[in-house]
């Protein structure tokens, strides 16, 4: 799979948003709808920011004066294509967008690409391009449904886009408080197409931190996202099944765990917030029996109580760097480079037993090479 630059993005949904003007949409190519299952593993909490940007309707047909035409039957509209930075590698139904580097483009243009329907979770909303986008949607008629934690850790809420998005007639609604935190961030388009995100909707997401997000299309996946989606909504119990997707509180601890432990030769993390005594056991677990571990962090500051578990894991052979810029708030792990997890659960017991998060699975070949170049990149520049 070949990544764009967003100028690169926006020239080329801008092409494709021209060239649609004149004809239907077509169907996009079919993409298998299964991934192998990787091994279960575990979950943890984490926060995230937002993305930018969107399609516009063709025009129109204006009928020509001066002759009477038939009347035509009403031709049945075909499912709109994703945008060209939406769409899946040809090896899969999963795709990846990097942040900074790719911008706002993936996540607003979701939005403007949504026609019926758009279900938001997020831990904090406080971007205008992103309310904006919402905002925009609901007027041109799609239903717009956003579930927001209403009591965030250290204060900072969404409360005054929250009033925007009511004030527009967006359903808004807080997030389930059985959870401690609902610290899931995902945006799921017409019931087809689920963004699984590190990232909140904030500024600093999109232009200053270091964040994944996987473009989801395989529809078992993101029927079971709707599923617990609606479940929460109405505050009930949901069914969760699907062997690739890890949801806290159900199934990321044991999940994760046994991710990392499945590991051969290598493990890559590069995560926000690590501070879980089952996690540090397993990485120096994984070293003892010479697998390489590599933990990439944020930069700590000197009195943090997590420096003492730090350096007892290094103490026993687990590899350490910190990372000022971009600041490291993604949640990501490679396995031997061939199997990755990307979500929103920091590896902590909140985040693993008590929040809603979601995570997800990966093989795709094109996903995971960029996922280690820019793992390399970063750990590059850490000390």
């Amino acid at each position: 799979m070949k990544w764009m630059t967003p100028s690169l993005v926006m020239l080329l949904i801008g092409l494709a948003l021209a060239a649609c003007a004149n004809r239907a949409p077509s169907q996009p190519a079919a993409v298998p709808t299964t991934l192998p299952a990787p091994t279960a593993a575990a979950k943890a909490p984490v926060r995230a920011e937002a993305p930018n940007a969107a399609p516009t309707p063709a025009p129109t047909p204006v009928a020509k004066t001066g002759a009477t035409a038939a009347p035509k039957a009403a031709a049945q509209p075909s499912p709109t294509p994703l945008p060209p930075a939406l769409r899946p590698s040809a090896e899969g139904t999963v795709a990846l967008f990097v942040l900074p580097d790719d911008g706002y483009a993936p996540v607003v243009n979701a939005i403007k690409a949504a026609q019926k329907s758009i279900r938001l979770v997020i831990y904090l909303l406080l971007d205008d391009d992103v309310v904006d986008a919402l905002i925009a949607a609901k007027r041109r008629g799609v239903e717009v449904r956003v579930m927001v934690e209403p009591d965030p850790a250290g204060g900072g809420g969404s409360q005054d886009d929250v009033a925007k998005l009511k004030a527009a007639g967006v359903q808004t609604r807080d997030s389930d408080p059985t959870f401690r935190y609902t610290h899931q961030k995902t945006l799921i388009i017409d019931e087809r197409t689920a963004l699984i995100m590190t990232l909140n909707l904030t500024r600093s997401s999109f232009t200053r931190n270091r964040e994944y997000g996987i473009i989801d299309t395989d529809p078992a996946h993101v029927s079971e996202i709707v599923r617990v989606f609606d479940a929460d909504w109405q505050r009930e119990k949901p069914r969760v099944s699907q062997p690739d997707l890890v949801w806290s509180p159900d199934n990321a601890r044991e999940r994760l765990l046994q991710f990392l432990r499945s590991a051969q030769a290598a493990v890559d993390i590069q995560i926000e917030g690590f501070s879980d005594n089952e996690f540090e056991d397993t990485l120096a677990a994984l070293a003892r029996r010479g697998v390489r571990v590599r933990l990439l962090l944020p930069t700590l500051d000197d009195g943090d109580s997590r420096l003492h578990e730090l350096d007892w894991i290094v103490g026993r052979g687990v590899k350490l760097r910190r990372l000022d810029q971009p600041f490291q708030h993604t949640k990501m792990v490679l396995v031997d480079g061939k199997r990755a997890w990307v979500g929103s659960q920091n590896f902590s017991s909140n985040a693993l037993e008590n929040n809603r998060e979601l995570g997800i699975f990966l093989t795709d070949t094109g996903i995971l090479r960029r996922l280690s170049e820019t793992f390399e990149r970063d750990w590059n520049r850490g000390d």
